[in-house]
């Protein structure tokens, strides 16, 4: 490794502060011929190797912005391309840069991402980018991004990270056919806005179009919402509801299926799970933008004629999705799996005595919350003896722990961010996450809690049976004014003045500003 020592002025006299060190740290193939530029505060750019240390001899103490580029196109900076660190008296401060290249191959073409970002509050960070499901590099919030040495022919590129308050125009991810030794453009425009310049200021039910048992929602923007259930008196048939931006239509009904959960990662990419009443398998219908069909899920191994059934499905792209549930009879077994876009692969649980898992939801692949009940350890019966459950899975391990007392069924999680995220459930129980212990949130209400969901930390949503709405506004929990009585099971938004609660007897209620 070299060493370069850059100082300004006099180099003769003693340098009080401690020096500025920068280091570069590159690893894969066909790694950058020239190197590196630095830039600190915005000044002169200064080279640095690929694999290397630049010691900025002249730092004054305080914040100093450091800024790598000159990066060949086929190699990503990890994290960000920007760090910013405090030189003080006594320490030597350090940027540090991680950077992988990928082999060049003739033929490869190039994919350049741009960010253009509008609003307010734009995403502090930046945030990460996706080729076909896997990080690669970072973008800023104004700014581009090349992926060099991608392999010709059909991909997906997508933006993930993206703040709360945040949201991406059209397709994410988006897919791109790169032509050989040419340059294909992914461009995203993302609108930000504080929670606090907008809220929900009132909820108002809406003609259904039947009243099937509906139990979750969710939408892709304004004008594009599914919900999903089942119409119990209608031949226990899985319906699919579509809003369009004028309206709620029936789109589907499915024979003999029971659909608990539905997620997308777009409009022309949307999931619905549940379970076979007339079989014991799960069912997973998917949508790709014309028609619904059912799909091969996990496979899981059950005994004799247990009932799988997935109460929910969560992803954090098109090549990360988990869902939960559970098999039921004659034992109740926990069930977890992940697809990455290819196949499903079936997680291994640190317990599986009587758990059932209720909802999931992640902020990234090492941080994946699952909320559910132990059933009564003696029986396995819902009894007095039940207790919340939270798993948590940090890319590599499965950890367990109880929540909310006794009785407890922990329903529905979200969250902003790995030290935001709130689990709700019967009997209206609030619980908080802060990045290291659970606290109790106020019990306004003896309802159970169905579902959770907000578009910032200040503007968090919670419904509930007979009707009942909770708001967080970043400060406290209050029960909002709600148009009907009956259960609400499923919320959704589009943004903070923009959401869909649906429930019992094809309930629909729209919370505007």
């Amino acid at each position: 490794m070299a060493v370069a020592v850059v100082a300004c002025g006099d180099q003769s006299s003693n340098i009080d502060v401690p020096p500025l060190q920068v280091t570069t740290a590159t690893t894969g193939d066909q790694l950058d011929p020239d190197g590196y530029a630095v830039s600190v505060n915005g000044a002169d750019p200064m080279s640095v190797g690929v694999n290397d240390t630049l010691i900025v001899g002249d730092a004054s103490p305080g914040p100093q912005v450091v800024e790598l580029s000159g990066v060949a196109p086929n190699c990503v900076v990890q994290g960000s391309g920007t760090d910013t660190v405090t030189v003080a008296a006594g320490a030597t401060a350090s940027a540090n840069f991680q950077i992988t290249c990928a082999a060049v191959q003739a033929g490869d073409g190039q994919v350049q991402v741009t960010a253009s970002t509008t609003g307010s509050s734009l995403d502090p960070d930046g945030y990460d980018v996706l080729l076909d499901g896997r990080r690669v590099g970072t973008v800023a919030a104004q700014g581009s991004a090349t992926l060099g040495g991608v392999a010709a022919g059909s991909h997906t590129v997508g933006l993930d990270g993206i703040a709360p308050n945040c949201q991406p125009a059209g397709d994410n991810p988006q897919n791109v056919a790169v032509v050989a030794d040419s340059t294909v453009m992914a461009p995203f425009a993302i609108t930000c806005a504080t929670g606090s310049s907008g809220s929900i200021a009132k909820w108002t039910s809406v003609r259904p179009p039947n009243t099937a048992l509906m139990f979750d929602v969710w939408g892709s923007s304004s004008s594009d919402f599914w919900a999903v259930g089942t119409d119990r008196d209608g031949g226990n048939a899985g319906v699919i509801e579509h809003y369009d931006g004028g309206q709620w239509s029936e789109q589907v009904r499915l024979p003999d299926i029971q659909l608990d959960a539905v997620w997308g990662s777009g409009p022309d990419d949307v999931y619905a799970v549940g379970g076979h009443n007339a079989s014991p398998a799960g069912a997973i219908v998917h949508y790709d933008g014309q028609s619904w069909t059912e799909i091969s899920g996990p496979s899981v191994a059950s005994p004799g004629d247990t009932l799988v059934l997935w109460q929910s499905i969560f992803g954090l792209s098109a090549h990360d999705i988990y869902v939960v549930g559970a098999g039921y009879s004659p034992t109740l077994t926990p069930l977890a799996a992940h697809f990455d876009g290819t196949q499903w692969t079936t997680f291994t649980l640190p317990n599986t005595v009587h758990h059932e898992l209720l909802d999931v939801w992640a902020s990234s692949p090492q941080d994946v919350f699952v909320s559910g009940v132990i059933r009564d350890p003696a029986t396995g019966e819902d009894t007095s003896n039940d207790l919340g459950l939270v798993l948590h899975f940090d890319g590599a391990t499965w950890t367990e722990t109880t929540q909310g007392g006794p009785t407890a069924h922990l329903k529905a999680v979200w969250g902003t961010g790995p030290s935001n995220v709130y689990i709700v459930g019967d009997p209206g129980v609030i619980l908080h996450w802060d990045g290291s212990a659970w606290h109790d949130g106020p019990r306004l209400i003896t309802a159970a809690l169905h579902e959770i969901w907000g578009s910032g930390p200040d503007n968090v949503y919670a419904v509930a049976a007979r009707g009942f709405i909770l708001r967080f506004d970043g400060t406290s929990w209050s029960k909002v004014d709600s148009p009907v009585r009956l259960d609400l099971f499923g919320l959704w938004g589009s943004g903070p003045t923009d959401a869909w609660s649906v429930g019992r007897k094809g309930v629909i209620v729209h919370g505007t500003p």
